[in-house]
């Protein structure tokens, strides 16, 4: 039986034992093309199952090189929240440095509304999740954005101390999907298990 086939075996039984097994078997592999497989199982009623995908996913994150989980980190994300569109940003002391994003213009990322929501995000020391932003370009001086421009919204933050040190933004249009309460956990578990395994300037204090 292939590791697909096995894979597809072991959800559908769902069975605590067997999914531990498989994913044991997954990690010793250690192929970072599996990255993706224990995302469904972070959030699973079982606790053993939901740590033992917690332990898998972070063995194969281990196989990519540091400066490259950020952006596999907001890959996996976007994915599991079948988002359009992110990044990672950076808080510093003059405001945000991008990382790495996916399918989203600077010109969006700078934008007054991005901005804003980073901000909020950082002030607040908490997760957003919404489906009321403003389409990026727009501004009060113009006509009011089309239902068909809006977009919904997460970010999660990484906090060291009393900080925001970073955030992982992911928007998609809302009129393909908004996001629920699910995709907001989803998204936590996932950044909270891999935080720990980025670059120590992305999860480290920075400010004194």
């Amino acid at each position: 039986m292939s590791q697909s086939d096995q894979w597809q075996t072991a959800l559908a039984d769902d069975n605590p034992e067997t999914l531990v097994a498989t994913l044991k078997t997954i990690a010793k592999e250690g192929k970072r093309t599996h990255t993706h497989l224990p995302i469904p199982l972070l959030t699973h009623d079982d606790e053993i199952v939901r740590e033992q995908a917690s332990t898998c996913l972070q063995t194969l994150i281990l196989q990519i090189v540091p400066e490259k989980r950020p952006a596999h980190l907001l890959s996996l994300v976007n994915n599991a929240i079948n988002a359009e569109r992110g990044f990672v940003a950076l808080a510093d002391a003059e405001g945000f440095q991008t990382v790495a994003s996916h399918n989203i213009k600077s010109e969006a990322i700078t934008h007054q509304i991005t901005q804003e929501i980073l901000k909020s995000v950082r002030e607040g020391k908490e997760q957003i999740l919404t489906s009321n932003t403003l389409q990026d370009y727009w501004n009060a001086s113009d006509a009011p954005p089309q239902p068909d421009t809006l977009r919904a919204v997460i970010v999660v933050p990484i906090i060291a101390g009393d900080d925001v040190i970073s955030m992982i933004y992911s928007d998609t249009p809302l009129k393909l999907k908004a996001f629920s309460a699910d995709d907001l956990a989803l998204a936590q578990v996932i950044v909270k298990t891999v935080a720990p395994l980025l670059p120590p300037h992305l999860r480290s204090q920075l400010f004194s």
